[in-house]
C-alpha cells in the first residue's frame, strides 16, 4: 500500500474564524477552544492550530460526532478535511463513553480526512458496550501522521476496538507515538489501534504502553490488537503486566491475520517473547525482540531511516537513544542539526532543499517540511522563523 498524503481541501463554509479561508495554502487558523469546535461547521475544509488548547469538557466525540452512538454504524458526518497541528498539544481530552460508538477527538476520520502533527493529552473511560474508541479518534480511514498520545485508557469488559491513537485502522497511520497506561476491555486493544483491516498500514509508530492484562482481554497488541493489515518500522517498548494466558496478547499485535509485520523491533522489558499471540498466514520478516544492551545500538535497527544517516532514506524519522529508538520528530522539529537550539545552523540545512516544493509520494515528510503537509514551502519557512525567533 502507497502513503500518499493528498493535500486537497475545499473552500468551506465555517464560521467564526479570525483568519483563514479553508484551503490547504490558507487554512482556518484555530485560537481557542470554540474555534476548535466550529471545525464541525465544516468538516471538509482544512485548519491549523496557532497555539496549545485546554478543554475543560469532552464528549465522547468532539469533532465528528456519530448522531446515533448507541448504533455501531456510523450516521453523523465524518471528518474529510485536513488538521494542521503544527506540534501543537490539545489537553484536557477526557472522554467518558458508556454503551456507544465512536468516541474520540475525532468520532470518524473518512478517506481524504487527515491529522497531521498533533499531540493529545488526556483519557479514556469506558463503560458498558463501546466500541471505535480512542483519543485521536474512533474510527480512522484517512491518514493520522506525526501525532501523539500520553493517555490513560479504563475499559470495560464490554469493550471492544480500543486504541490509544484510534479504535479501528482502515488507513494510514505513521510516525504516531503513544504513552500511558490501559486497564480493562474485552478484545482488540492496541497501543496505536484496537484493529486494523486490509486496507491499513502503519509505518514507523513507537507505542510505549503499558497494559494491565489481569481482566484477560483478547488480543492485545503493542501497536495493533487485532491485524490484518501492514506494520513496518514500529517498535513496542512498553509492558505487559499481569497476564493469566500467553496467547492473547503479543509485542507488535495480539492477533495477525493474514498481515505483513516487517522490520519491527520490541523491548525485553516488554514482559512477551513473541511478536503475537496468536498467527494465521504471517510470516514476519527481520522482527525481533531486543535486549536491554542492544537498545542503544544503531545496528539493532537495520533498514529504518535513522537520524544522520541516508542509506535507509534522509526523512530523518528515527534518533537512538540508550533507552532505545524513539522519533526524532517528538522534539523540536525545526532543530535539524540536533544541538538543543533552533539558529543559523539550522537555516542552512533548511537552505539546502528549499524553495523545492516538492510533494512527497509516500506520505513521509519531505526533509524539513515541519508541518507534515508533504510539501516544503513557505509555510515551513513561516513555522522555522517562529521557532528561531522564540528561542526555543
Amino acid at each position: 500500500m502507497k502513503y500518499v498524503v493528498l493535500i486537497v481541501c475545499a473552500a468551506g463554509l465555517a464560521f467564526g474564524f479570525q483568519s483563514g479561508s479553508g484551503t490547504s495554502e490558507d487554512p482556518y487558523i484555530i485560537s481557542n477552544t470554540e474555534e476548535l469546535l466550529e471545525v464541525n461547521s465544516d468538516l471538509s475544509a482544512c485548519y491549523k492550530l496557532s497555539t496549545d488548547l485546554s478543554l475543560s469538557e469532552a464528549s465522547p466525540a468532539i469533532l465528528a460526532p456519530d448522531t446515533a452512538p448507541e448504533d455501531s454504524s456510523f450516521t453523523g458526518e465524518a471528518f474529510t478535511g485536513i488538521i494542521f497541528g503544527s506540534g501543537h498539544t490539545i489537553s484536557g481530552a477526557d472522554i467518558s463513553a458508556d454503551s456507544q460508538y465512536y468516541c474520540g477527538l475525532f468520532g470518524f476520520i473518512e478517506e481524504g480526512g487527515q491529522v497531521l502533527n498533533l499531540r493529545v493529552r488526556g483519557s479514556l473511560t469506558a463503560s458498558g458496550t463501546v466500541g471505535y474508541a480512542g483519543l485521536i479518534a474512533g474510527r480512522n480511514k484517512g491518514v493520522i501522521s506525526g501525532c501523539s498520545v500520553n493517555a490513560d485508557l479504563s475499559l470495560s469488559t464490554q469493550t471492544s476496538y480500543t486504541g490509544f491513537i484510534t479504535g479501528s485502522n482502515e488507513g494510514s497511520i505513521m510516525r504516531c507515538r503513544s504513552e500511558g497506561s490501559c486497564l480493562g476491555g474485552m478484545q482488540n486493544i492496541g497501543g496505536i489501534a484496537g484493529y486494523s483491516t486490509s486496507d491499513a498500514a502503519f509505518a514507523d509508530c513507537l507505542s510505549r504502553a503499558v497494559f494491565d492484562l489481569s481482566e484477560n482481554p483478547n488480543y492485545v497488541g503493542g501497536i495493533s490488537g487485532y491485524c490484518f493489515s501492514d506494520i513496518s518500522n514500529s517498535f513496542y517498548n512498553g509492558s505487559f503486566q499481569n497476564s493469566a494466558h500467553a496467547d492473547k496478547f503479543g509485542s507488535i499485535t495480539g492477533k495477525a491475520n493474514d498481515a505483513s509485520i516487517t522490520g519491527c523491533r520490541w523491548s525485553e522489558s516488554a514482559g512477551c517473547q513473541s511478536y503475537t499471540g496468536e498467527s494465521h498466514s504471517t510470516n514476519p520478516q527481520n522482527t525481533f525482540m531486543l535486549e536491554e544492551s542492544e537498545l542503544g545500538i544503531r545496528a539493532s535497527y537495520a533498514g529504518w531511516d535513522i537520524l544522520r544517516e541516508s542509506v535507509n532514506g534522509v526523512s530523518e524519522i528515527w534518533r537512538i537513544t540508550p533507552q532505545g529508538a524513539k522519533l526524532y520528530h517528538s522534539g523540536i522539529f525545526e532543530d535539524f542539526n540536533k544541538d538543543g537550539a533552533v539558529d543559523i545552523k539550522d537555516f542552512a540545512i533548511l537552505a539546502q532543499y528549499f524553495p523545492i516544493n516538492h510533494q512527497s509520494q509516500t506520505g513521509l515528510a519531505v526533509p524539513c517540511d515541519g508541518n507534515f503537509d508533504g510539501l516544503l514551502n513557505s509555510s515551513d519557512l513561516i513555522d522555522f522563523a517562529e521557532s528561531w525567533l522564540t528561542g526555543e
